[in-house]
């Protein structure tokens, strides 16, 4: 376990503010950071979940190399954002999920042990959609609790927009602007929030959180490292019917994200400085996010 917990506090200060000069420059940190992040997390869990006997080492670099392709389409759909922004055009934030989710579903089936291309997910707010082509293709429906959450709570709090929701992928709520902190937007889970009063610069605003959320979900990956460890404690108890359905229709969506954000979080001059929020500046712009340090 100590093993696993170290690694989780490496790949938390796995996207460090890099500093460039230019766009080119920062584009090629950017698609960097995220090819190794899939691989490493691909080549952690690969190596936690290894067959008994098993090198570590030979573990590590099966899951790496396949885990830095996951990482490549991690970039490709965070890039595709851009295309909300620039053609006003909401559709494309299903075309980025997609892609973004190809990519976890490659790093998560090979940080599992699994063969890289053996399931697919992908996920709509709280609703995770998964399917398993192993042999005869099998789709299974599961719900992410913390997003059913934040969900639940928005819809209490805001008003829900249907017609966004359904054109872009992801539940878009209009909040009154007091929950916002001089800021535009706003990403909970697997839900953006935009002020209601709102009237220009939407588009910009949804490609931003739209990065968060692929973030978010990014991250979820480090559930695999946990996949021993919980077996164990699972195999202690008898399975009762109630643990089962849980098991089948519930996937955990811990926000592993928030330590490391809230860590590396810019100052109110220095709102850059926090790697998260340049990285969603950047794709949502296409553009050099200026180095604040």
């Amino acid at each position: 376990m100590k093993s696993i917990f170290l690694s989780i506090t490496i790949l938390f200060f796995s996207k460090v503010n890099l500093i460039a000069q230019s766009k080119h420059k920062q584009e090629i940190q950017i698609a960097t950071q995220n090819i190794l992040f899939g691989g490493f997390v691909s080549g952690l869990g690969s190596g936690f979940n290894k067959e008994d006997g098993e090198k570590f080492s030979k573990a590590f670099f099966r899951g790496f190399k396949w885990g830095t392709l996951g990482g490549l389409g991690m970039y490709a759909g965070k890039k595709l954002t851009y295309q909300i922004n620039s053609k006003n055009e909401l559709l494309y934030g299903w075309g980025s999920k997609f892609i973004h989710s190809a990519g976890i579903s490659i790093i998560q089936n090979t940080a599992n042990g699994e063969e890289p291309f053996n399931k697919w997910h992908t996920n709509f707010g709280f609703l995770r959609f998964e399917v398993d082509v192993t042999s005869k293709p099998k789709m299974q429906l599961r719900i992410m609790p913390v997003s059913l959450a934040v969900f639940t709570y928005a819809s209490f709090m805001s008003s829900l927009d249907l017609k966004k929701t359904f054109l872009f992928g992801t539940p878009i709520f209009q909040t009154d602007p007091s929950f916002f902190n001089n800021s535009l937007g706003a990403n909970t889970a697997n839900a953006i929030h935009i002020p209601d009063n709102l009237r220009e610069q939407t588009n910009y605003v949804l490609a931003h959180e739209n990065i968060h959320t692929l973030q978010f979900n990014e991250y979820l990956t480090i559930n695999m490292f946990f996949k021993k460890p919980v077996s164990r404690i699972k195999s202690k108890f008898n399975k009762t019917d109630l643990s089962k359905i849980l098991d089948k229709y519930i996937y955990l969506d811990i926000p592993y994200i928030r330590v490391p954000y809230l860590l590396l979080r810019g100052s109110t001059n220095c709102y850059y400085r926090n790697p998260f929020e340049k990285e969603a500046e950047h794709f949502a712009t296409n553009s050099f996010v200026k180095n604040c340090w």
